[in-house]
């Protein structure tokens, strides 16, 4: 019969407090790892350790930089397609400079009250108007 041995309290503190990672890799590889290990004077779990975390923070940064690129030249393109395709510009009164009209501006009140006091339309529902009469 086998006997079982005993885990002192210390042991299992440490264990829980310092989980153990496994994983396989080839000869070629090991031996490596351990060149880099007596190159450096570090230990094969602090070298395996900086660079996963370093990898993970590169990855990272690499990640929100992308994204923050994307994000701003998303915007520049959507603005400037948006107002290519949607805007509406027209001259301002005062100064002649073009103003971009945007949902809730004062102007489209404006210009809505101009169009609907001089019955401005579709160009089809300006046609049956006609023919109608």
């Amino acid at each position: 019969m086998k006997k079982v041995r005993k885990v002192s309290p210390s042991k299992i503190r440490y264990d829980q407090t310092h989980p153990l990672i496994c994983f396989r890799t080839t000869t070629e590889e090991k031996e490596k790892i351990e060149v880099m290990a007596e190159i450096t004077g570090k230990t094969i779990s602090q070298i395996v350790t900086e660079l996963l975390l370093k990898g993970c923070v590169d990855i990272e940064n690499a990640y929100n930089e992308g994204f923050n690129f994307g994000m701003e030249e998303g915007e520049q393109f959507g603005r400037k397609d948006g107002k290519s395709e949607w805007g509406i510009e027209i001259p301002c009164p005062d100064c002649n400079e073009n103003i971009f009209l945007t949902p809730g501006s004062p102007w489209l009140k404006v210009i809505k009250e101009y169009v609907q006091k001089y019955g401005w339309g579709h160009v089809a529902c300006e046609e049956k108007k006609k023919l109608s009469k």
